[in-house]
């Protein structure tokens, strides 16, 4: 990380989380000891955010989590044996309830959308300023998306000039759920009637659709309805 402002996120009121009661168990997989450092005397002063375990190869990294259950797991996007996103995957499966942040210099727009589908909300660029992180950490954890708006921008830009049978990508941008939630909307269900659907709430559905417009950078459901119609195969 970086001492020096990188490119950050827009601060929204989603950022600025109140900071919980109970601290917020950590564990950092990294496989660079000065990076692992860093990470180490930026979390210091921060009497919420524990690090319970320092990790420095990816094998180890599971078998960590499995013992400590924590909160958050910070893992470098590229190690030499697995990367963190077949770790995240492994977790998806076993139905962990561990928030990944992601931590990367660089991410290929193959990757960034693979991290999307998994359901990545945080992902931090080693070129931001360090005192960004406990942010980072505080914000996934709260279940929010902490995520430069930079990479959006330009994966959506490469992947809104391909053919539209290889555009359709851009919906992989979407988690699965804001996937079932975009679809059902722009087939004409109300809210009420998608919560239903899904079983989940109706204030769950509008915070669902509200990340479905924010991350395709539009407004409503006609704005969906036509991105989804101009980006789908013949």
């Amino acid at each position: 990380m970086k001492g020096q402002a990188g490119k950050i996120p827009a601060q929204s009121s989603k950022d600025r989380m109140p900071r919980t009661s109970a601290a917020i168990s950590l564990i950092a997989v990294d496989d660079r000891p000065l990076m692992m450092s860093g990470i180490d005397s930026t979390l210091m002063h921060e009497p919420d955010i524990k690090l319970v375990a320092k990790i420095n190869t990816a094998d180890e990294s599971l078998a960590a989590i499995d013992k400590f259950r924590p909160d958050v797991v910070l893992l470098k996007l590229r190690m030499s044996a697995t990367s963190a996103l077949d770790i995240i995957e492994m977790l998806r499966k076993a139905e962990s309830k561990t928030r990944p942040v992601i931590l990367a210099g660089r991410m290929t727009h193959e990757e960034f959308m693979r991290a999307m589908q998994l359901g990545v909300r945080g992902v931090f660029s080693t070129a931001m300023t360090a005192s960004l992180l406990p942010r980072c950490l505080r914000v996934v954890h709260a279940g929010e998306e902490f995520i430069d708006r930079d990479v959006w921008r330009r994966t959506f830009e490469i992947l809104a000039r391909r053919p539209a049978a290889a555009s359709a990508g851009i919906l992989k941008l979407l988690t699965s759920r804001e996937q079932s939630v975009a679809e059902l909307a722009v087939s004409g269900w109300g809210n009420s009637q998608i919560a239903r659907k899904l079983s989940i709430t109706e204030g769950t559905v509008k915070v669902h659709l509200h990340r479905v417009y924010s991350k395709l950078e539009i407004k409503g459901r006609s704005a969906l309805a036509e991105l989804i119609k101009d980006n789908s195969p013949v």
